[in-house]
């Protein structure tokens, strides 16, 4: 990813909610032990400086565990990292610049590299997983299919420019086309519609310009946060899954982060481009598609450049990981469900961009 792109993504947001996923077995083989239960936060590092890592937060224990690709496997996890999933037994990790999907057990312990073929390294960027396979954009503009028993790409279909975050809804993966590392020019503009069934472009929707984040929920609504220039152009769109048709959401035209759907509420970050701290949280009830809080911190809690958010599936706590140096290390802020801080812990690495949840 180039340095402008990866820098908005680390200063405001990069979030889109991290993404978790249920733990549904994707082949037959025994799931491996895990010892407790507890998030993986996934630390992109400064781009070009090849010091991405993953740390792991014991929730027994509540201590943080930093290096843990590291730790191991006895090698550097790459350059830019930049999503992190578990589905079934595996954990996936892109690593934008390093152009790898690593792909791991619970423990961190490294079981295949994924790279694609050819002439040179395709950059992955996001996941979304569905019925035992993974999708993945790849920055060159192409979606792929990856099979989670044989860990290798089945498929690749041509999207839009700079392909960014996915999701399924209906049987159909929508993904945003940005345009982001191309913005001189001019940002894409389309969410492409594909078929889960036949892996093919159904259609292609317009959004306002540099989609960015994707995320769906319980009715099959799809959400699109998209970017435009970075300042007060952007919007919060949603798709009905059904007739595909686009509705812009009223109050969001600042930059998006948002978490995925947690019992019908979705946590959204909007930050201004270059201002130093997050202009709002509010709290929208995506059933009901109405905010129900503004300010969803109550206790004068400050982020300064949050670069994720998620929703731990059983407490219903709301993680955000924050940048508030550009080269130092990251924070995690815990909260409940109420706004509280309940604990604030250092991510262990640089620019925390994602963070998925182990559960038993």
């Amino acid at each position: 990813m180039l340095i402008k792109n990866f820098k908005i993504s680390v200063l405001v947001m990069a979030l889109f909610a991290v993404v978790f996923v249920s733990c549904k077995e994707d082949d037959p083989k025994p799931e491996p032990s895990v010892a407790k239960e507890g998030a993986y936060i996934l630390n992109s590092g400064v781009w070009g400086s090849n010091d991405s890592e993953i740390s792991y937060y014991d929730f027994a224990t509540q201590n943080v565990k930093n290096n843990v690709y590291f730790t191991q496997n006895s090698t550097l996890l790459g350059d830019t990292g930049n999503d992190i999933i578990i589905y079934g037994s595996k954990m996936y990790c892109a690593v934008t610049i390093s152009g790898k999907i690593i792909v791991m057990d619970k423990n961190g312990k490294l079981i295949k590299n994924i790279q694609s073929e050819g002439s040179y390294f395709q950059e992955p960027r996001h996941f979304a997983v569905f019925e035992g396979k993974v999708y993945v954009t790849f920055k060159d503009g192409y979606v792929a299919r990856i099979d989670t028993t044989s860990l290798t790409i089945e498929k690749q279909v041509k999207v839009g420019k700079n392909p960014e975050q996915l999701a399924v809804a209906n049987r159909k993966l929508y993904v945003a086309n940005s345009s982001g590392d191309n913005w001189q020019n001019g940002y894409d503009k389309t969410v492409s519609v594909i078929s889960v069934d036949n892996f093919s472009v159904l259609k292609t929707l317009e959004v306002v310009p540099n989609p960015v984040k994707v995320q769906v929920d319980a009715q099959g609504d799809v959400y699109v946060a998209s970017f435009y220039d970075y300042n007060a152009n952007g919007a919060l769109q949603r798709i009905d899954s059904k007739t595909d048709v686009v509705t812009k959401i009223d109050g969001f035209s600042s930059i998006v982060n948002f978490s995925q759907v947690y019992d019908d509420k979705m946590y959204i970050i909007q930050t201004e481009y270059g201002e130093s701290t997050v202009t709002s949280c509010s709290v929208f009830d995506v059933k009901n598609e109405k905010i129900l809080k503004n300010q969803f911190i109550t206790d004068g809690t400050t982020l300064i450049a949050p670069g994720c958010i998620s929703v731990e599936p059983v407490s219903g706590n709301v993680y955000i990981g924050d940048s508030p140096t550009y080269t130092g290390n990251g924070d995690v802020y815990i909260f409940s469900p109420e706004g509280k801080l309940l604990k604030k812990i250092d991510s262990g690495g640089k620019n925390p961009v994602r963070i998925c949840f182990v559960t038993k």
